[in-house]
């Protein structure tokens, strides 16, 4: 295995397995341990640096498999770049408006960020596959 492809591969993991221990584990856990208010307050201030971060780690990942020519790969990590700047920039602004505001719109707004960020695991674990079956 390449640098590249090393560096490819440990992007991948801290993606997946970060995005998946936050929704499986820390915020499970956070909702349980703490008060709802102070666990919103805290998941609200969290998540916007989360996205930016995530998509961070996602642009270096496109870049290093741009370098290497992978096109369908560059592919589905551009919209997986692109679901994290739209969840960071739209959806959780849009989220935090209408909870704030007490408005049910809150509800769609949650699913809409969970189907998107459910998509990007699947890419990350389809994009993972080569490492895992060799």
């Amino acid at each position: 295995m390449s640098l590249l492809q090393t560096l490819y591969a440990l992007l991948l993991a801290t993606l997946f397995g970060g995005m998946l221990a936050y929704m499986m584990l820390f915020l499970p856990v956070l909702f349980s341990a703490r008060e709802t208010g102070l666990a919103r307050r805290f998941q609200h201030a969290f998540f916007p640096w989360l996205y930016v971060y995530c998509a961070a780690l996602c642009a270096v990942a496109l870049l290093l498999r741009w370098l290497v020519g992978a096109a369908w790969e560059v592919s589905i990590l551009t919209v997986s770049l692109m679901g994290f700047l739209l969840c960071a920039l739209w959806l959780m602004p849009a989220a935090e408006r209408a909870q704030s505001r007490r408005r049910q719109g809150f509800v769609w707004w949650h699913r809409i960020m969970v189907a998107v960020n459910s998509m990007q695991l699947l890419a990350l674990a389809l994009l993972s596959r080569g490492f895992v079956m060799g």
